[in-house]
């Protein structure tokens, strides 16, 4: 009789707390909505000052030249910076109802998290990375001003510079950019409800997706090379009058 009741009882928690846990996903396919539309605002506004300083960096730069290397390195951040906030952006709208009602006046259907992902969550990685990638050789580079004054403009030049710069572009959006290949837009219409889909999926013909193992062997080593949280610093150690480096 005991364990009937031990059952039984145990029975009733596993129902109860079923029941809790239905009411609760409920409740958040409710508010779900309204708190993607808060945060999109949210981002937006934010996103807003970013924008305008990024803008308001590369007039400045271009304005006093790029004689200067760490001109150049300034306005390559700014740029970055700047696609990276409009990708994160455009990410977030993506998934808003507001968007769904634009696309439904349109009779246009979509996978919107899908269209999210491909359109703005992929450049926001790339250019999150070239951003930290740029804000490291920056560091370096100031790093370098302090250690070497006297040898700095030669060790870092300006062809150096835009060597680099091009370099650091091409590592942090290559892997994203082949992520692209092979990926296909078909549109297709219901003539019965007189709406058009957007399907978008990988079409690899019977082939091995080379270039998505690619991309992800490439990412795999930005996320190695970001486990270095800081670039090289130097400290001068005056009792001794020696430079040592630490990561």
């Amino acid at each position: 009789m005991e364990q009937k009741a031990t059952n039984h009882s145990a029975n009733a928690e596993n129902q109860l707390v079923s029941e809790a846990i239905g009411l609760g996903l409920e409740n958040l396919e409710k508010i779900m909505p309204i708190l993607v539309t808060f945060f999109f605002w949210v981002a937006s506004l934010i996103g807003i000052f970013g924008v305008i300083a990024n803008i308001l960096n590369l007039l400045v730069y271009a304005r006093l030249g790029f004689s200067e290397t760490i001109h150049m390195s300034y306005a390559a951040l700014a740029v970055s910076d700047l696609c990276c906030i409009l990708s994160v952006i455009w990410s977030v709208f993506g998934v808003t109802p507001e968007l769904q009602a634009i696309l439904a006046g349109y009779r246009f259907r979509v996978d919107q998290t899908q269209l999210s992902n491909i359109t703005g969550g992929w450049p926001h990685m790339a250019f999150s990375r070239t951003t930290a990638f740029l804000t490291s050789w920056i560091s370096l580079e100031r790093c370098l001003c302090v250690i070497l004054p006297t040898r700095v403009k030669v060790i870092i030049t300006r062809k150096v510079t835009r060597i680099v710069l091009t370099a650091i572009f091409i590592i942090g959006c290559c892997p994203v950019v082949l992520a692209y290949v092979e990926l296909k837009f078909e549109r297709t219409l219901d003539p019965a409800s007189n709406i058009t889909t957007l399907n978008m999926y990988y079409d690899f013909e019977g082939n091995e997706n080379n270039f998505n193992g690619l991309a992800i062997l490439l990412l795999q080593m930005q996320i190695q090379l970001r486990t270095i949280k800081h670039p090289p610093t130097a400290t001068v150690y005056n009792n001794i009058g020696k430079l040592s480096f630490s990561q």
